[in-house]
């Protein structure tokens, strides 16, 4: 009886564990607006240089990326075949905006910005595993 027990325990963490690893690689995608938030707000902290002009523009950038992402992702109605493609196309667009914003200096800082996100992502900080094949 106390084995049959523990092994239904077992069994149950077993779920549970595998359920919870589920939900946080991709049971929910982020939201656009916290997304686009965080990284306004990085770069907004790294690049205090930017004028009031450069933060107006900024935040427009931002703004139209949010919007794209967001209606990006109501259309393609969870079908996640062509959005790939889509989403780079619009990350793209974001990123020659802020390169035609920012000064060389600035254009700089952005550059370190993004290389530390991806070591960072690289170190298990946001970026999911992907099975070998």
């Amino acid at each position: 009886m106390k084995t049959t027990r523990r092994l239904l325990l077992l069994a149950l963490v077993i779920v549970m564990s595998q359920w919870a690893m589920a939900q946080g690689q991709g049971g929910q995608r982020p939201n656009p607006a916290e997304m686009v938030k965080r990284e306004k707000a990085m770069i907004l902290e790294k690049i205090t240089s930017l004028s009031d002009d450069q933060k107006l523009i900024l935040d427009q950038v931002y703004t139209d990326y949010e919007n794209s992402i967001t209606k990006l992702r109501e259309e393609s109605s969870g079908n996640r075949e062509g959005m790939r493609e889509k989403m780079q196309a619009i990350r793209a667009t974001k990123e020659e905006a802020l390169q035609g914003l920012l000064n060389e200096e600035q254009n700089e800082q952005y550059a370190e910005l993004k290389k530390s996100r991806r070591e960072g992502r690289g170190q298990g900080q946001g970026q999911r595993k992907r099975p070998a094949n």
